[in-house]
């Protein structure tokens, strides 16, 4: 909080003002999202990671740190005033700041470890780090690389998963993600994504959607979901339709939904089960693919009507035994 009063200390204003709002979130330099998981799907071996209180790990500059002061009472009762020394979570600027500071080490590593200085630099959602690799020597390379890349700035990266141990045979125990173990792989999440790492597969489940059945319960439950690259869409769509339909309608965002809108909505809810049964293959690749890929080729195909539009993309492999 900037100054030393209040307006509303419940929601954290100072004269009608915000911390963030006087902070710039800097430019947009963040990884498409959806590049990330696209080239985590593109190899057999499969890693992912992420760096430890990494907001924590970059300074502010002294001369910003007046921006990112904040009251505190002591032992005593008294109130005392604080400044921040390094970026804090929460802050629009935080992001940004260190998705630069990471990506500047990359950098200057980048004739020693080019691989995994790559990977920091495109394989990255802010802290959160996915790749994908054809064989286990260069898994173990890249991790080994990475983190000594980190290391050199004092940045942690831990909770190392893979669907293949050996890829991760070199770490120590305390650098894996806890479902590791050496008897059997677990579930994960990449991104907010589930992976079941033992069959190499994402999954989905529903989570809570014992919401009020009105537009704010609706728009609750429909964000909730967690789906970047639209393989639930044809599921989701139906919800997305019920609350353009209760938006309509005009109804107050606590108010009761409409009789014939409650029930479509409650066939929603109960057909969520369904996604329990979607398991998405991670590798792209056909597990009974062989052989040195000579041509890749992308099909696409779209559709659309009133109430929403759907695509989709074939991805074809040729090599010297034949196609896939």
């Amino acid at each position: 909080v900037i100054g030393s009063a209040w307006k509303s200390p419940s929601r954290g204003y100072y004269f009608g003002k915000t911390l963030n709002e006087h902070l710039l979130s800097g430019p947009d330099m963040m990884n498409n999202l959806a590049g990330i998981l696209c080239r985590f799907r593109k190899e057999k071996i499969a890693i992912s990671c992420d760096i430890q209180s990494m907001f924590n790990k970059f300074k502010v500059a002294k001369s910003d740190r007046d921006y990112l002061r904040f009251l505190w009472f002591n032992e005593q009762g008294a109130v005392a005033d604080f400044r921040m020394t390094t970026h804090l979570f929460g802050a629009v600027s935080s992001p940004g700041c260190a998705t630069f500071g990471l990506r500047r080490l990359a950098s200057e590593f980048a004739s020693e470890f080019p691989k995994a200085s790559k990977f920091i630099e495109s394989n990255f959602y802010v802290d959160d780090g996915l790749i994908s690799v054809p064989d286990v020597e260069s898994a173990r390379d890249i991790v080994a690389q990475s983190r000594k890349i980190c290391a050199a700035g004092n940045l942690r990266p831990h909770k190392f998963i893979s669907n293949e141990p050996l890829a991760l045979k070199d770490l120590p125990l305390s650098e894996k993600d806890l479902v590791m173990s050496d008897i059997e792989l677990s579930a994960g999440y990449t991104l907010g994504i589930k992976w079941e790492v033992s069959t190499d597969r994402f999954t989905f489940s529903a989570g809570n959607l014992k919401k009020p059945h009105t537009r704010r319960g609706i728009l609750s439950c429909v964000a909730s979901v967690f789906d970047p690259l639209g393989w639930i869409s044809p599921y989701l769509l139906q919800g997305k339709k019920i609350l353009q339909e209760a938006c309509k309608s005009f109804t107050d965002w606590d108010e009761p939904l409409e009789a014939n809108l409650q029930l479509r909505w409650r066939a929603w809810v109960a057909d969520s089960q369904i996604m329990k049964n979607v398991a998405i293959d991670r590798c792209l690749k056909p597990k009974s693919f062989s052989g040195n890929t000579t041509r890749t080729e992308l099909h696409h195909f779209c559709d659309g009507s009133e109430t929403g539009y759907g695509a989709c993309t074939y991805l074809r492999f040729i090599a010297s035994s034949g196609a896939i």
